[in-house]
């Protein structure tokens, strides 16, 4: 399995369960944070070789530490650190969230 760079995909984390960071390479690095009913929106850049960068209204130049090999990557949210891990290589995006029906 190749290692990527440059974080790309949708990662989920289990100790937020409904969280998810989509981060979309070809999208002039856009990322999605979707937590609930929260959708957040920002950029994304490449520090060193494991860091990267996001920037937001919630995230300000919060750096995540990017495992290329492992597919995760760990980052601090509200003071608490948090592991993803990726789903899909690709960049699955929600438009609106979903409705249940009763």
């Amino acid at each position: 399995m190749r290692e990527f760079p440059v974080l790309q995909g949708t990662y989920t984390c289990e100790k937020l369960p409904f969280a998810s960071m989509v981060f979309d390479l070809a999208n002039n690095y856009t990322f999605y944070y979707y937590d609930f009913d929260v959708i957040e929106k920002g950029t994304y850049s490449k520090g060193t070789d494991h860091e990267h960068f996001i920037n937001s209204s919630k995230f300000h130049n919060t750096k995540i530490l990017y495992d290329g090999k492992k597919k995760t990557f760990i980052m601090m949210i509200e003071g608490e650190t948090f592991l993803f891990k990726q789903l899909d290589r690709l960049p699955i995006i929600n438009a609106e969230p979903e409705k249940i029906e009763e």
